[in-house]
């Protein structure tokens, strides 16, 4: 058959690979190979694959036509064994049907390539099977480039060795319960003896999902597809001959054969499939709203089915929403996408949940945005495209009704600055998890569960998390013997620093300490300068794990709001104080090193240090080292006294007064404040009473307080003696 070159000469070569989780602050970026195109059954060279000849435009994805003779037996009514024995007694009547199957079975195993609008494209036999026989609702889904690259990406994961199953989070409504329950019954039925679960928030849920997207599809497949089966609708598929028809006298008929596995679904809770053997793959659906059940209990015993010893044997798909998720749920889902971060593996290669994630942003295939070759429109649609578009808009509406001419990524900012605009918080937050464009906006958490502005914190999180230019990352060091009086603290820039900072200090204006005998029992180091910066110091618990690992020592410094820069009638957004200047979260295996890095951070802004005195490892360390005169003594504005304690003590009554300034620092200052690392935990906090794990948000919270200290001092100083360098101790222990 001869070609017209003209057409031809335009078409593309396949693609060596496509990128996932790019483009994704939060994300590691993966490289997802694609295979070569080389001689097939189907297809011997280029000519001979679905499209080649025509022209780009009239390349598209097409279903398989069923043979009539196929269909007709897949209606006779005759058993399987019947339909089978039918055309091995008739083989040449039925040899191009029998091709056929042998063709679809071939490419469920092997792949499929075609043309698509030019490009040499190939799809994964799972996702072939899917498009051609997978039959949920209405009919067979359409193909969607998002659906392609989801099954290979799926199938690269299940390949890893080291990889037990994807952690997918996604929007609404977007196909993956379908898809996933369709590999389950592809693994399943190709393997002898292996048998397949699912588990969603509850038994019931769980249930819905094996009826509708397993069952009724399974019962609409082409009869060659179907192995010996025994379907009870509320407990299982099994695959093996129905009690009834298996025989004690012929053991070698199609009837007494089976695969012997099952597919079945299990209640919610941790240890349902505990024990279970030779289960090779699993469904964990709607994971984030499980009520009352710990996801990584439940995690550890599908790891322990899938690994023995060093051998994978399954994989697992963990798909949801995070939508209308309870509060447990969403916490618990966003420490597992923390522990399957790529870029942190054990040393097996493991992460450290044993799973990867996978992420499409809404805008990739968003419903409505799909062009016939079944690409993303995701940027302003072409003629061809906003033609096709057009067609599609209309099939719902009449032609009154005009087709808007936009992408998918301007509908998505449309709808949410329209919310915004209208000052619905609620909407915005809830359409932000229904449309996730980044990882984080899965966890994008509810105003209503948040005692801080989180809109304002997303929204300028969304500025910074791609380009933050108004930070650098370094170390402090000492210049000199350590604590000499001569010595001094440095600045380093170094991109795996453990400082975060946005401070710019002159040397002259770095290390103003002396040494006052007179402090204290035995003298002590004192900044010369003590109203500027307040350093906020988080004592942790060494013995304290979080995400699987022990939380972290952290340490903020921020610049005090000064009047006289600042009024209160000046705009917040103009402000040049009152704002946060360095970070540091770290975890070292010596609580000494975390005090040294602390004191570092004292000398070289000329800061006050204010931290719990319920955990005093800091205030026993600079005691220790010589800089008791770097600690605070709160003042009392009611009392107009300085208290006799030094830092604050964490209870009810300081906890709900630091959740009132947070509350005030992002009503501020979040629209300015460049800090990211800062922003972010403050997304997760939720109660003033629990800051076990947002070690940078407890440790803001100390700065503030402390900060406010000394604003307080400034308020009252017409009607009192006392001094911002009184803080350092009241005078009865300076006597003692």
């Amino acid at each position: 058959m001869e070609f017209d070159p003209l057409i031809t000469k335009n078409y593309k070569a396949e693609e060596q690979g496509f990128w996932i989780n790019d483009d994704d602050y939060d994300l590691v970026p993966v490289f997802v190979p694609l295979p070569k195109f080389e001689n097939r059954q189907d297809a011997k060279d280029i000519t001979e694959v679905d499209g080649y000849g025509l022209k780009t435009e009239e390349q598209y994805f097409r279903y398989q036509i069923t043979p009539k003779k196929v269909l007709q037996l897949n209606k006779s009514g005759m058993t399987l064994e019947a339909i089978w024995k039918e055309l091995e007694k008739n083989y040449f009547y039925y040899y191009e049907e029998i091709e056929w199957i042998k063709l679809q079975i071939y490419r469920r195993f092997n792949g499929y390539w075609f043309y698509n609008n030019g490009v040499l494209t190939f799809i994964d036999g799972w996702h072939y099977f899917y498009l051609n026989f997978w039959n949920v609702h209405q009919g067979l889904p359409e193909y969607r480039d998002r659906d392609r690259r989801w099954f290979i990406a799926c199938r690269f994961f299940y390949a890893d060795p080291y990889c037990l199953g994807v952690l997918y989070n996604k929007h609404r409504q977007e196909g993956a319960t379908t898809r996933v329950q369709c590999v389950l019954f592809l693994e399943v039925t190709c393997h002898i003896g292996m048998s397949g679960g699912t588990q969603s928030k509850n038994e019931t849920d769980a249930k819905k999902v094996f009826q509708i997207f397993l069952t009724a599809p399974f019962k609409k497949l082409l009869f060659f597809w179907k192995p010996n089966h025994n379907l009870i609708p509320n407990e299982k598929l099994h695959f093996e001959p129905k009690s009834e028809r298996v025989s004690n006298t012929k053991k070698d008929t199609y009837a007494d054969m089976s695969l012997g596995g099952m597919i079945d679904f299990r209640s919610s809770t941790e240890s349902a499939y505990d024990g279970v053997t030779n289960y090779i793959i699993f469904h964990n659906d709607e994971f984030a709203k499980i009520p009352d059940v710990d996801i990584f209990e439940r995690s550890k015993v599908i790891n322990k089915v899938l690994l023995r010893g060093n051998h994978k044997l399954g994989f697992v798909f963990n798909t949801s929403t995070v939508e209308y998720s309870i509060k447990q749920g969403r916490e618990q889902a966003l420490k597992l996408a923390k522990l399957s971060k790529d870029d942190v593996r054990d040393k097996n290669g493991f992460t450290n949940s044993k799973y990867r994630i996978l992420f499409f942003p809404a805008h990739d295939c968003l419903e409505g945005f799909i062009d016939r070759h079944g690409m993303s429109v995701e940027d302003y649609p072409t003629d061809s495209q906003a033609k096709y578009l057009a067609t599609q808009w209309h099939k719902f509406y009449p032609k009154e009704v005009p087709y808007k001419r936009i992408g998918s990524k301007e509908f998505i900012e449309n709808t949410l600055s329209s919310l915004l605009e209208a000052k619905d918080m609620d909407g915005y937050s809830s359409e932000k998890v229904k449309m996730p464009e980044k990882f984080v906006d899965c966890f994008h958490v509810q105003t209503k569960d948040s005692w801080l502005n989180v809109v304002k914190i997303q929204l300028r999180l969304e500025q910074l998390r791609m380009n933050n230019p108004f930070v650098r990352r370094g170390n402090l060091s000492w210049l000199g013997t350590p604590h000499h009086r001569d010595s001094k603290v440095i600045w380093q820039d170094d991109p795996n620093g453990r400082w975060i900072s946005s401070l710019t200090l002159q040397p002259e204006e770095t290390n103003k300490r002396w040494w006052d005998r007179s402090f204290g029992l035995n003298g002590s180091f004192r900044p010369y300068t003590n109203n500027r910066f307040v350093v906020g110091g988080d004592p942790f618990n060494f013995d304290n794990v979080k995400y699987g690992k022990g939380s972290k020592g952290a340490i903020t410094t921020i610049e005090v709001h000064n009047i006289k820069i600042d009024p209160y009638s000046k705009p917040f957004n103009e402000w040049k104080t009152n704002k946060i200047r360095m970070t540091y979260a770290f975890r070292h295996n010596d609580t000494d090193l975390f005090v040294e890095d602390t004191i570092m951070t004292c000398v070289y802004s000329n800061s006050m240090l204010n931290s719990e005195d319920n955990s005093p490892i800091l205030v026993k360390g600079f005691k220790r080292l010589g800089y008791e005169g770097y600690c605070m003594n709160l003042y009392d504005e009611i009392k107009n006294e300085v208290s006799e304690t030094t830092g604050f003590h964490a209870n009810t009554g300081t906890k709900n007064t630091g959740a009132s300034f947070l509350m005030n620092y992002v009503e501020q200052m979040a629209d300015t404040e460049v800090h990211s690392e800062v922003l972010e935990q403050l997304l997760e906090y939720r109660e003033p009473i629990d800051l076990k794990h947002l070690d940078l948000v407890a440790s803001l919270q100390a700065a503030l307080i402390g900060a406010n200290s000394l604003v307080s001092v400034e308020r009252n100083q017409k009607r009192t003696v006392l001094k911002a360098s009184d803080l350092y101790r009241s005078e009865k222990l300076r006597v003692a």
